[in-house]
């Protein structure tokens, strides 16, 4: 039997479900919820696995490697739902002047998947279980960061948010958000974080009701900041996560301050484990 890569983590959601006949079929689908969190994951990974010893993984450190046996962790949205999905693929390096650098896959001469910054997430050496297994504690250290139910982002869910009261500076947080965002013209950063505070009604708007929130961000070119954003704004792959309540706007501000200000990695994480119920 030919060697297929091993799914660790994905959005694509297989439901059994019972037809009228004998038979049952098989419902597949991907969920946005679970894609944010895939996607927040991938993002999170090099960081919560760095050290001052084995920095993030970079295409460049595998360019002596030519023909050796790894296994590597990999992003992928190459289904049918464009559903992304973290995989182990087993192979032998390759490095060609002439060529990409790629991994051609265990079992084949030609067959194989070519390695770039956004595809490459980290790599063990050798083939079987064992470094596979090595990839998914890995991987499955970095999910365990963040809570064990996550919520899809419904129209009953934002009719929870209180409207905006204007008598107080200081709302609480009441909802967040596990999204992504970006500015024209500039990659799209997942791992996103958006503690919602309140909702001012836009009816008769296209673009939604506004939700006042202060942006988290991990490491990037995006600021974490307080502002606002259109619900017809928030990308359809979101997540609602379970809150540590009180949370007030004062201590969600200085949340983005300290990612702003001092060790963004640091503090990104301190700031998810603070909004996040831990069990």
């Amino acid at each position: 039997m030919p060697y297929q890569p091993t799914v660790l983590m994905t959005a694509i959601d297989h439901s059994p479900e019972k037809s009228t006949g004998a038979a049952a079929v098989q419902r597949v689908s991907a969920r946005p919820e679970q894609a944010a969190l895939v996607d927040a994951v991938r993002t999170l990974y090099p960081l919560h696995h760095a050290t001052s010893t084995r920095p993030p993984l970079k295409t460049s450190d595998l360019s002596e490697m030519h023909g050796q046996r790894v296994t590597m962790l990999f992003s992928n949205t190459g289904n049918l739902f464009n559903a992304p999905q973290l995989i182990a693929v087993q192979g032998r390096i390759v490095t060609h002047a002439l060529t990409p650098l790629g991994l051609i896959h265990k079992g084949r001469r030609t067959r194989g998947t070519e390695i770039t910054e956004s595809n490459l997430v980290d790599a063990v050496p050798g083939w079987g279980d064992t470094a596979v297994n090595e990839l998914r504690t890995r991987l499955a250290k970095t999910h365990a960061l963040f809570p064990d139910t996550i919520a899809p982002l419904t129209a009953e869910v934002l009719d929870t948010i209180p409207p905006t009261n204007h008598s107080t500076d200081s709302p609480p947080v009441t909802t967040v958000l596990l999204t992504s965002t970006q500015l024209p013209g500039e990659e799209r950063v997942h791992g996103c974080l958006r503690l919602i505070t309140d909702r001012t009604p836009n009816p008769g708007d296209n673009a939604g009701d506004i939700l006042n929130n202060v942006l988290i961000t991990p490491p990037s070119y995006l600021t974490s900041e307080h502002g606002s954003i259109h619900t017809s704004q928030l990308p359809r792959n979101t997540a609602v996560l379970p809150t540590v309540t009180p949370l007030s706007l004062a201590t969600a501000l200085d949340l983005a301050h300290d990612i702003n200000h001092q060790d963004p990695a640091r503090s990104y994480l301190q700031a998810l484990a603070a909004l996040t119920p831990r069990p």
